[in-house]
């Protein structure tokens, strides 16, 4: 008999787990040219309650990584497994303007190629 269980609870810090990246063994994956490739996301979620799209039924609140910890993730990537592309899986990174700039700032101080 099917049983409907009640809906999990979001992680609101989604900096308080970490990604097994050390789990990639020998990244063969690339995008663009051959280069070596990950998928990462900076938020979860939309705050936007659009009939035509789905995602408000699963993600109903919008939240972010935090945006100079993602930069310090992607520098790590870039220099321990030769990362060179990232290719963002957010349905909205920007929703909130002044985080998404933090991020964006904070990577550009990085100076990677």
């Amino acid at each position: 008999m099917p049983l409907k269980t009640q809906a999990a609870e979001n992680i609101h810090n989604l900096d308080q787990f970490r990604i097994g990246w050390e789990l990639m063994g020998n990244n063969k994956y690339t995008y663009w040219g051959q280069r070596k490739a990950v998928v990462i996301q900076f938020s979860r979620g939309c705050p936007y309650p659009c009939t035509y799209c789905g995602q408000s039924l699963f993600w109903k609140k919008w939240r972010h990584r935090d945006p100079q910890l993602l930069a310090d993730e992607i520098e790590m990537l870039h220099y321990k497994y030769g990362i060179e592309v990232i290719n963002f899986a957010d349905e909205n990174p920007s929703s909130n303007p002044k985080a998404w700039r933090e991020f964006l700032e904070a990577l550009v101080a990085k100076h990677l190629k």
